[in-house]
């Protein structure tokens, strides 16, 4: 090898190991966001109880809920039996020094059957990213998970 060949393959080298580095940074952000591991997390909207506000296929990011106030018009995400569900708070009631969450999506006519309480609450939505989680929705429906 010539010197100028050994120098191309040096650069070369050490731009794949910067890329890879940084592809390996971003997947572990993503893994974690996706996992909740941070502050804040993402959820793939996979119903349409609140089409117009956030889609089916949509991105919803959300802060994980520490026992910040929940306002009447929050957006929630919360869990009813084992699956992470999306809704507006439309009414709060303290009952026994408990804070009683009712929820409904924005489609629905009805609200909620049940309230929610502290415990079941995951998160408040901060904002959405249209169309994003499309091709999970798609990928779930496909291998049925």
């Amino acid at each position: 090898f010539g010197k100028r060949v050994f120098v191309e393959s040096y650069r070369v080298r050490r731009r794949n190991a910067l890329f890879v580095t940084i592809i390996i940074v971003f997947m572990t952000f993503l893994t974690m966001l996706v996992s909740c591991q941070f502050r804040y997390g993402m959820l793939v909207v996979g119903s349409g109880s609140m089409t117009g506000a956030i889609n089916k296929g949509d991105v919803t990011f959300f802060e994980s809920y520490h026992n910040q106030e929940i306002r009447k018009g929050d957006i929630v995400i919360f869990r009813y039996k084992d699956i992470q569900m999306v809704h507006r708070v439309i009414d709060i009631k303290n009952v026994n020094n408990e804070m009683h969450y009712y929820t409904k999506g924005d489609v629905n006519r009805d609200a909620d059957s049940d309230y929610r309480i502290s415990s079941d609450i995951v998160g408040i939505s901060k904002f959405r990213i249209r169309y994003v989680g499309v091709p999970t929705l798609w990928l779930h429906s496909l291998f049925r998970f």
